[in-house]
């Protein structure tokens, strides 16, 4: 977001709901807590997970249902009955304040691997790759370039599309469809079950555990979006438009989605800076990227395609984008 930054690090958002415009900092105001974060209980955690998840249970014999829990994936699977956990050290049962200390010991250990890699291996070469973008697009006149970094680029419009508030469409459509047929998402979930206190649905906590796994897979270049980069780089090819009138582009909380160019073909589209906006599609460019500069009322169009598939706040570095 730091291309839109009017001030310091300072946006204009204007909120969907009600039009109303105020002006945010983008370092505390984009994203949600322990979003990223595995912990005990989530059934996507992987031995190496569980060895630091249940480390401290090292020395003890646990039971549950009169059930002796032989393993960590035993422990993992049974977390959300701790309460009924009998806890054995030396053959003594623990005191209840003993298992208490145990428990906040396990529920203090945070995965936090996925969060690192995204920093480590994408985040912190954004900043490069767009300046990239801006050299090489902005300062010719040229309708074509050479294709540049099209499999990074690629990653980016997949990941941020996967990341948005909104998420990607397709996998999106899937789990609605399984909510309704399953009822999922008539299940309320306990807050002291939640496995993060703002997923308050069955429905939602699957939706959010299957993300946090394709998340991992894709930083490890395996599954789904991993496969989808692929298929990116391999059958489709970009085109970016440059705004060259005072209107700019806006970009929103759900900042790469599937919609359409300026033709009317099928194609995802992600602003990169008020200036440039990346459209992938079918086009026939043989290793080139097509480069289109346009007026303000196409600038406008594309903006509202970003309204509409925005989630709840639109992100523009000046007022008037209409």
């Amino acid at each position: 977001m730091k291309a839109w930054c009017h001030k310091n690090e300072s946006i204009y958002v204007i909120d969907k709901k009600t039009n109303k415009i105020d002006t945010k900092n983008i370092d505390n105001n984009f994203g949600r807590s322990d979003f990223h974060t595995i912990k005990a209980g989530m059934p996507i955690c992987e031995i190496k997970d569980l060895e630091k998840i249940f480390k401290v249970l090292e020395g003890y014999e646990v039971y549950c249902d009169n059930i002796k829990l032989e393993n960590l994936e035993d422990y993992n699977k049974r977390y959300y009955e701790f309460n009924k956990w009998v806890i054995i050290k030396d053959g003594n049962v623990i005191s209840k304040k003993i298992k208490n200390v145990l428990k906040n010991e396990i529920e203090n250990v945070k995965i936090m691997d996925i969060e690192n890699l995204w920093a480590q291996r994408y985040e912190n070469k954004w900043g490069w790759l767009r300046n990239t973008i801006e050299y090489k697009i902005c300062r010719i006149k040229l309708k074509e370039i050479d294709e540049f970094y099209k499999g990074l680029i690629m990653r980016f419009v997949i990941l941020y599309n996967w990341r948005g508030f909104n998420g990607n469409e397709v996998f999106n459509e899937i789990c609605e469809w399984l909510s309704k047929i399953t009822g999922l998402e008539r299940i309320d979930i306990p807050k002291e079950d939640r496995a993060k206190l703002y997923i308050e649905t069955a429905s939602e906590e699957i939706k959010h555990f299957y993300l946090l796994k394709e998340y991992r897979e894709f930083l490890k270049d395996e599954g789904k979006m991993y496969d989808l980069v692929k298929k990116y780089i391999k059958f489709l090819n970009i085109k970016f438009y440059i705004a060259s009138g005072n209107k700019k582009f806006i970009t929103s909380d759900s900042p790469s989605f599937v919609g359409k160019d300026l033709d009317g073909n099928l194609a995802h589209v992600m602003p990169v800076t008020p200036e440039i906006l990346i459209c992938v599609s079918a086009y026939k460019a043989n290793k080139r990227y097509l480069i289109e500069r346009i007026n303000e009322n196409e600038v406008i169009s594309f903006n509202k395609q970003i309204f509409e598939n925005s989630f709840e706040r639109i992100i523009t570095k000046i007022k008037d984008f209409y």
